[in-house]
């Protein structure tokens, strides 16, 4: 059998009986890999002693593996471990083995944490070098932390032995540590960590002050072992001597007070400068610990402006790095308040109106307010006898619709607040309300099963009511053609209906409730979800066929799709926030809360989306990269969120009637997004501003004009210039805007586009290869735009006549070639490599400088006016060179 290597870390494997055979496959797996893996393969009955071994080999973890399966969640004994992992501030990594079942209930922790996904579908021995990396990552910090667990353990068993405190540089170590802790995220100490560090300082102040006095009581002890010496002496001495030795003594007593008042000042003044240092010692001590709480309190759900006041507190005591990163973390996602207003009951619903003057807000207990986007003033409130669902406005904005929980539906003006019409439909629950796109026609979601269609051209009409379903409908959805309307039952049954034609498909089934439906842009799409945890997507054009399914972990509160049409986002009860692609089902960004995702709201221009639920914040996430934007921290749970038509203002209500009204103007700073299939691998501008080119991963080039940029999403409606069999890097236009360049490194060879020649529409070729013989990593063109510089792996400098593509001259550099750049004017060529800057005079072709900078130096570049040169490197560093001086590395770095 083969050795197996040295393990390097410790893990703890909590898992379900039921879930034996994987364990045993990922405890080998672990073992094999350098990793002690504990896990418990006896089935011990439940006993204390069971439980003591058990505690001991969580204390000594590194990290703690929980196996995710309905068993193992519905497990008594799994979750005493996890409580124990969580106590002890372990490492928690959570392996996804079998998918929970719907509404299983899931600790908050293992909800919030990444998981690793080991499922039967998933490719095992392809996760477990990642598995690895994640038990790996922070390595020491973890260790030190499991050392000091087990020392602090043993130490609280002993009764607090002082003989088993830290000492020397085990307490240095130990509260450097702990300090480390506060500087990031994920970094938690256990209580009992903290007070046995403490005590250990204490004990080893104590043990310094003790030597201090004896150290003291033994100098004056010998002092007066000396004063009596000199006693002795004097009486021994002849009577003749008496007096020359009493004046002897006073001049050396003398001298002895005045050397010990020296003393005593000197003493004063070193305990007074050793007060100031302890004083400030203090004060930064505090300062650290302000920060700590403040980066603790800055992850958790609404203390935003604690971690915020906190971390002020410290940065004004002791300006330290730590709080202002916390600061400038908080300031970066916090919008600013506009107004808070309140409405008695839940806030069940908000809309716009359509002239995006005023937002409407429905009750738990019956009021409808109107307030202003502007500034949250109150317009006017009225009241149904029981709760409300929804409101909408009519399509001129005139009047709004709201329904209660009675059944009662009325039409309000908007003027004064009066009752326009009145309709009584049955007794049932009011659960949707949805306004036809051309404002002709209402649907209304019931309890018992129905939609009533109310005619908005004619009010004294009775409401038609269309049966659907044996269960209650909680959603009726209009498609924004106005052609279908959606349907989804309690039953888990959606439905499409022709709204002209008077009949009905049936859509996607669920198996529980469907709580959420909506329709994309091009009503091609209807999503829905519910209880079930998924979200099914079923294409209207296809007569209501059912296609994609999203899994989620809990259940879909809330649908709404982007502007474009083929994207989804879905707020969830396991506290996801996700962004489906309509047509395929793939999900494109995960965003993550801390507790259930209750509603969302997507900017009208699509570049945000809102959400807000249970962790008691709102935010607002960018949805081409998922990055959070804003985060807003609220007093009680979000029930529903809403921006205004230009996302600035962004409305938030609350389960206890709260609304608060933020102005996130911020987000206006960036003025739109362009999506492409692909990776993006860089964007130039031409020279003279007219277009940028961009390349991706689809190994081609887009040309978009500069007047599309503010209104394109799609990138792909640019012009694609360049296609290539291989993947592009570096890209360039010429200074005369003639010629787009872009490396195919891989395929050794520069491409070339002519836009010149293109936009002329003659029948002559517009793209080019300049083939080299070594990758192509980058290429420059000439001030003059008439010759192309190339930098290639074989460590050539090759220079190119545009005129023809002919090779006409070349710079040999001896090692592979990372970035190449002409000066400004023309005469000298940078040529970097790893560690080095070669520079050249291109008519004699004569080396002038070599600069140092260590790193892999893939960016260079003049400046304009041609005075200074920078260089970046792999390592981090930008250096700034002084091209007057004979590219001296200036100050700035």
């Amino acid at each position: 059998m083969a050795d197996q290597p040295e393990a390097t870390s410790s893990v703890f494997i909590s898992y379900s009986r039921k879930n034996k055979d994987f364990a045993a496959k990922l405890n080998d797996s672990l073992d094999n890999s350098g990793v002690d893996a504990w896990v418990d393969w006896e089935g011990i009955p439940l006993s204390s002693d069971w439980m003591d071994e058990i505690t001991r080999a969580i204390e000594g973890a590194d990290a703690f593996l929980f196996i995710i399966s309905p068993d193992s969640l519905a497990s008594d004994v799994c979750a005493r471990e996890l409580e124990l992992g969580l106590e002890y501030n372990k490492k928690l990594i959570p392996i996804l083995h079998i998918e929970p079942e719907k509404g299983q209930d899931m600790h908050e922790q293992l909800a919030a944490t990444n998981w690793v996904y080991m499922r039967e579908q998933d490719d095992y021995d392809a996760t477990i070098p990642a598995l690895l990396d994640t038990i790996q990552t922070d390595l020491g910090w973890v260790r030190q932390h499991t050392r000091l667990l087990q020392r602090s353990k043993e130490w609280e068993g002993r009764e607090y032995d002082h003989s088993l405190l830290l000492q020397g540089s085990e307490l240095n170590e130990a509260e450097s540590w702990m300090v480390e802790a506060s500087a990031q995220e994920g970094r938690e100490i256990v209580p009992l960590q903290a007070e046995y560090i403490q005590a250990s300082r204490q004990g080893a102040t104590k043990r310094q002050r003790n030597i201090l006095i004896g150290v003291s009581l033994a100098l004056v002890v010998s002092i007066g072992m000396a004063i009596l010496a000199l006693f002795s002496r004097s009486v021994a001495v002849e009577n003749e001597q008496i007096a020359a030795t009493a004046r002897v003594d006073a001049e050396n007593n003398a001298d002895f007070a005045a050397t010990q008042q020296v003393i005593a000042e000197d003493n004063a003044e070193e305990a007074k400068a050793q007060q100031a240092i302890a004083e400030e010692n203090a004060i930064e001590a505090q300062a650290q610990r302000h920060a700590a709480e403040a980066r603790i309190f800055q992850g958790e759900a609404g203390q935003l402006d604690l971690s915020t006041l906190l971390a002020i507190d410290s940065w004004q005591a002791y300006a330290s790095n730590l709080a202002e990163d916390i600061l400038r973390g908080n300031t970066s996602v916090t919008p600013l308040p506009v107004a808070q207003m309140s409405q008695d009951g839940k806030i069940n619903r908000i809309k716009e109106s359509p002239n995006g003057d005023y937002f409407l807000t429905a009750s738990e207990t019956g009021f409808v307010c109107l307030w202003q986007v502007e500034d949250g003033a109150e317009k006017l409130c009225v009241q149904h006898d029981d709760g409300v669902y929804d409101v909408v406005f009519a399509a001129d904005g005139s009047y709004f619709i709201s329904g209660d929980y009675s059944g009662t539906l009325n039409l309000w003006s908007v003027e004064d607040g009066s009752v326009i019409q009145s309709y009584a439909l049955d007794g049932t629950s009011i659960w949707d309300i949805d306004l036809r796109p051309d404002g002709t026609q209402a649907a209304v979601a019931r309890d018992d099963g129905m939609v009533s269609l109310i005619d908005l051209t004619n009010f004294d009409a009775a409401p038609r009511n269309l049966p659907f379903d044996d269960s209650a409908i909680y959603k009726a959805v209009y498609s924004p053609d106005g052609v279908w309307l959606g349907v989804g039952a309690s039953s888990g049954k959606t439905f499409l209906r022709n709204v002209d034609g008077r009949y009905t498909y049936n859509g996607a089934v669920h198996t529980d409730e469907v709580y959420a439906l909506n329709f994309s842009a091009d009503s091609r799409w209807m999503a829905s979800g519910g209880a079930d945890s998924v979200v099914r997507s079923t294409e209207v054009t296809a007569n209501g066929l059912a296609r994609s399914v999203m899994q989620h972990g809990d259940w879909i509160e809330f649908l709404e799709f982007g502007p474009s049409g083929n994207w989804v986002a879905a707020a969830s009860d396991d506290n996801s926030l996700r962004i489906w692609d309509a047509e395929t089902g793939v999900e494109k960004l995960r965003m993550e809360h801390k507790g259930f995702v209750m509603r969302t709201d997507i900017s009208d221009n699509g570049a945000w989306v809102a959400s807000t639920g249970k962790d008691k914040t709102a935010r607002v996430w960018d949805t081409v990269s998922g990055a959070q934007m804003l985060l807003i921290p609220l007093n009680e749970y979000g029930s529903a969120i809403l921006f205004n038509e230009t996302a600035t203002r962004l409305l938030v209500g609350t389960e206890d009637g709260k609304l608060i009204l933020w102005d996130t103007s911020s987000l206006l700073a960036r003025l739109n997004v362009i999506e492409f299939p692909e990776l993006v691998h860089e964007v130039r501008y031409a020279p003279d501003g007219s277009a940028i080119a961009v390349n991706t991963d689809q190994r081609n080039v887009w040309l978009l004009p500069i007047e599309d940029t503010l209104f394109m999403k799609d990138g792909s409606q640019g012009e694609e210039i360049i296609k290539t069999d291989a993947l592009t890097y570096d890209l360039s236009f010429s200074p005369d805007n003639k010629w787009v360049a872009a490396a195919a490194s891989r395929a050794n060879k520069v491409v070339l586009y002519n836009r010149e020649a293109a936009e002329a529409g003659t029948s002559e070729p517009v793209q080019f290869d300049v083939v080299l013989d070594g990758e192509a990593n980058a290429m420059d063109f000439n001030p003059e735009s008439t010759l192309l510089a190339t930098a290639d792996t074989l460590g050539l400098v090759r220079f190119w006549e545009l005129e023809g593509l002919t090779e006409v001259a070349s710079l040999e550099n001896g090692s592979p070639l990372l970035s190449v750049a002409y000066h400004p004017n023309g005469k000298y060529i940078a040529a970097s490599m790893k560690d080095q800057i070669n520079i050249w005079d291109v008519e004699s072709s004569s080396q002038i400088a070599t600069l140092s900078h260590v790193g892999d130096l893939h960016n260079i570049t003049y400046s304009p006016d041609g005075k200074w040169f920078a260089t970046a490197s792999s390592e981090g560093n930008i250096y700034l060179w002084d091209v007057e001086q004979g590219y001296e590395l200036s100050d700035r770095q």
